[in-house]
């Protein structure tokens, strides 16, 4: 017990006005974290949902995050490399935090409260700042720990999945980062809308239509496999609904569909 107390103390201290402690103290509270006693003290809490949970201690490290970031928001920027490489750093250091926060607390199952960990995500995708921060390492969290754990998957709600491909539509078109985890992301929540909630079909069809122009500007392979597999389940749904809209799709990406085709028959 006296090592959830030193959890109990650490989480307090996440937010104290002196930097130094607060980073002291997230330090510490990760080594403990690391204790399969205090794993284990946990997991019962979590359990049982009395005293100190895993959702508390995501509580507790999510506020952590969000006074660095306002301090990184606010701290006056310097042009120079070490600065920016310090900033980089923090940054880095800041979505590691929650990172092994997650992996720490699900290793043995998922432990933490869907909404909770939804909520963490989609703040971070809805703030600018945090986004540019942030939003990869994120990103890559919910397409490994979320999307892909059945116990989170079927607890998304269905205003959830749509926010969420919305973002990620967006997120692609403006190539906030690494294009090929927003793709592979989006094709998991195409496939989410479609079973979990509801697609919207006009979105879509505007979204595909403007990708499939700049198709030939996509070089990885994995990118241009993600969009069309998105792109099959998404026809594939909307084809008893949407007729007209969806031969008209057709009609006006078939020269493009017949390039890729002979392309792909060349390099046979």
């Amino acid at each position: 017990m006296d090592n959830l107390s030193d959890v109990c103390s650490c989480l307090r201290a996440l937010d104290s006005t002196k930097a130094q402690d607060r980073k002291k103290n997230v330090t510490r509270l990760h080594q403990l974290l690391d204790k399969a006693s205090v794993k284990r003290v946990l997991d019962t809490n979590t359990e049982e949902k009395k005293n100190v949970t895993w959702d508390d201690v995501l509580r507790g490290v999510n506020n952590y995050i969000d006074i660095e970031l306002a301090s990184l928001k606010t701290a006056k920027e310097s042009k120079s490399a070490a600065s920016l490489a310090s900033r980089d750093r923090r940054k880095q250091e800041l979505a590691h935090v929650f990172k092994s926060t997650v992996k720490v607390a699900n290793d043995r199952g998922a432990k933490l409260c869907a909404s909770i960990l939804m909520n963490s995500i989609l703040g971070v995708l809805n703030d600018e700042f945090m986004l540019g921060a942030l939003g990869a390492d994120y990103s890559n969290l919910l397409l490994k720990s979320v999307l892909r754990v059945r116990a989170y998957w079927l607890k998304v709600t269905p205003a959830q999945w749509r926010k969420l491909l919305y973002i990620y539509c967006k997120l692609f078109e403006e190539e906030a980062f690494d294009t090929d985890i927003i793709m592979r992301i989006i094709k998991e929540l195409v496939d989410g809308n479609i079973q979990q909630g509801e697609l919207n079909s006009k979105r879509l069809f505007s979204f595909y239509s403007r990708r499939m122009e700049h198709i030939s500007n996509l070089k990885a392979t994995s990118v241009l496999e993600n969009l069309l597999m998105s792109l099959n389940s998404f026809c594939k749904n909307v084809a008893s609904g949407c007729r007209a809209q969806l031969c008209g799709f057709g009609e006006s990406q078939m020269k493009t569909f017949t390039s890729m085709w002979e392309k792909a028959s060349t390099e046979k």
